[in-house]
Formats: C-alpha cells, sequence, structure tokens
C-alpha cells in the first residue's frame, strides 16, 4: 500500500469483508508498547473465495518475535471454533522462509502452486482437526510444559480436578 488513499480504501475493505462473513484482516498491536505491529486475519483467498485465507503482514521490526505464528494460530482457532470453517488456506511466497516457517508450525500441508497477487504461491491447507488430533495436540504441549494438571485435565475432561480428591491438593 502506497499512500493515504490506497489505505483507506484496504481499510474500508476489510471493514466491508468483516460486516459481510464475520471475519477479516485485523490490526495487531503489540502488548508491551501498544505499538500497531502489523495486521492478520482471514479473508476470502483473493478477495472471491470460495476458500478462506490466513494472512498477516508485519513490520519488518516486528519480524522473529513469534507474532505472526501467534496471530495466524489465533486466526485458526477462530476459524475451526466459533466461525465453523472446515479448512483454511495459506499463501507463501516461495523464497519467504519466516512465512514457510510459521505454516509449517500452524500444522498446515503443502498443496501445489498457484498464481496469486501478481505472483507464484505455494499453497498450504489445513483442516478442522479431529477430537483425536486435538487431544494429542494438547497432551503434547502440556507434557513438553511439565504441566502435569493439565495432561490429566485433557486426559478426563469431565473430572473438576482441583476438588477431585477429598480436601483438594
Amino acid at each position: 500500500v502506497g499512500s493515504e488513499h490506497e489505505t483507506r480504501g484496504m481499510l474500508a475493505a476489510y471493514a466491508a469483508h468483516q460486516a459481510a462473513h464475520g471475519y477479516s484482516f485485523l490490526a495487531v498491536v503489540e502488548f508491551a508498547s501498544g505499538a500497531l505491529i502489523g495486521d492478520a486475519g482471514l479473508f476470502l483467498s483473493q478477495s472471491v473465495g470460495p476458500e478462506v485465507e490466513v494472512g498477516y503482514t508485519f513490520a519488518r521490526g516486528a519480524w522473529g518475535h513469534g507474532y505472526a505464528t501467534e496471530a495466524a494460530r489465533a486466526c485458526l482457532d477462530a476459524a475451526f471454533g466459533p466461525l465453523g470453517l472446515d479448512e483454511v488456506i495459506a499463501l507463501v511466497v516461495p523464497d519467504n522462509a519466516r512465512s514457510l516457517r510459521v505454516v509449517a508450525r500452524l500444522g498446515m500441508a503443502p498443496d501445489g502452486r498457484r498464481h496469486a497477487y501478481g505472483r507464484e504461491h505455494l499453497v498450504f491447507r489445513r483442516g478442522r482437526m479431529a477430537d483425536h488430533e486435538q487431544l494429542l495436540r494438547t497432551l503434547y504441549a502440556a507434557f513438553n510444559a511439565r504441566d502435569v494438571d493439565a495432561v490429566i485435565a485433557a486426559m478426563h475432561p469431565d473430572v473438576d480436578w482441583p476438588n477431585a480428591w477429598e480436601g483438594g491438593r
């Protein structure tokens, strides 16, 4: 985006997309400083769909801090949670090594190439995880964090673990 006029047009398109579909790109603000560092969100791919694309753009100074992974993961959580989407794609320029690492961390699978937005992109897809896949991811994360209570809670979600034992812990 090169000018204030183009920026205003882009923001108007984001707002219209949000109103029509319930999702769009949103500002990403760094918690510690309150600085606007980029945007991230879900959008109909190439503005027409039917595929829904996760995307993000960050200021160069925000690169390498995990913001893209965190924002894209939150977008996927919304897509497969409250929005009820079955699949999300990501389009990555082949020489963008950082974004290739992000889509790998998100568990997105490669699915060919596509010309989009005026240049060649690699296509990645991720569908809604089955319950057992989500359980395994939750267990893996809890185990790696050495969070025994989270492991037990993931294995037995129907039990109120803090109060499960007489007198608590």
